[in-house]
């Protein structure tokens, strides 16, 4: 009878000695304490993160060690309610703080889990009005404070581009500027329109004598150069073609250019003063004149 308990009591030292050894270094057959190959439990697993700051719906992933111990890694939260973990994926539900443990038998390490509000995208302008070809930047930031590299996007590439951030205007159009991190974003609404064009004379006014010539030039803002129209308000004074403006008379008239650019006629006017010239002729002296003589001038004034 005695044999027998003492057989029974071998064998349950036994099981429980496999237990123990199920999550223990390969190497740990001994009951003693000073074997060097005991890790205590401190040691026994490590995490790569020991706090962690998410946002709500935000998941990072913890990766656990095992130092001279060996077992399957054992993943549990404090709170649920605030963040869930599997399989070290560690996954924010709710505002507040937990604690993610990895176990591996005796050995645990833990990682503080800080939740705070849903991550939120700011941008610096929401909406952008912009002429073709001008260019507008734009800066984005995380309610987290943290530092992201954003993803920019336009809706329409044709009237508005973005590259980090600087949005060029392309033509007139609207588009949408996107700045995207983990799936959230913000949205710029550009709008883009042409630039007014405008048409001027290389002089208000001028003066120009009875047949004398003066040339005045067009210029459309844009750079362009489509056919322009010319006129007279009275030929009978002064006429003009392709901007030579010919003084045919004394008075005033006023020399106007007219274009048409995408629908729009444009105009600019010269003010032009037409004056008659004078002159005044001498006629031919004697060539000999004593003195005393009285000689006449006989100066004629002439017109034009």
């Amino acid at each position: 009878m005695k044999n027998k308990k003492l057989l029974i009591a071998l064998v349950v030292l036994a099981m429980g000695a496999g237990v123990l050894s199920a999550c223990n270094s390969p190497s740990n057959n001994s009951s003693t304490g000073s074997d060097s190959s005991i890790v205590t439990p401190s040691e026994g697993v490590t995490l790569n993160k020991n706090a962690l700051a998410l946002s709500i719906g935000g998941s990072e992933t913890l990766t656990a060690s095992l130092n001279g111990i060996e077992g399957d890694v054992e993943w549990t939260t404090s709170d649920s309610a605030i963040a869930t973990v599997e399989n070290g994926v560690v996954t924010a539900v709710a505002i507040g703080n937990c604690t993610i443990t990895a176990k591996c038998g005796e050995y645990e390490a833990t990682c503080t889990v800080s939740v705070t509000d849903a991550l939120a995208i700011t941008l610096s302008e929401t909406e952008l009005a912009l002429f073709e070809n001008e260019i507008a930047t734009l800066t984005a930031t995380a309610n987290d404070g943290k530092e992201y590299s954003f993803v920019w996007t336009s809706s329409n590439p044709s009237v508005a581009t973005v590259e980090n951030g600087v949005v060029t205007a392309v033509a007139e159009g609207t588009a949408q500027i996107k700045a995207e991190v983990n799936g959230v974003y913000a949205v710029c609404e550009v709008e883009v329109f042409k630039e007014d064009v405008y048409l001027s004379l290389s002089k208000a006014n001028t003066e120009i004598n009875v047949g004398a010539t003066e040339t005045i030039t067009a210029t459309l803002s844009d750079a362009s150069t489509p056919a322009i129209t010319w006129a007279s308000s009275d030929d009978a004074i002064a006429t003009v073609e392709n901007g030579v403006i010919t003084a045919k008379k004394s008075g005033s008239v006023i020399i106007t250019a007219t274009v048409t650019v995408d629908g729009e006629t444009l105009t600019a006017s010269c003010g032009v003063t037409v004056k008659d010239v004078y002159g005044l002729i001498f006629p031919e002296l004697p060539k000999e004149v004593f003195v005393g003589d009285v000689v006449p001038l006989g100066l004629v004034l002439t017109k034009n």
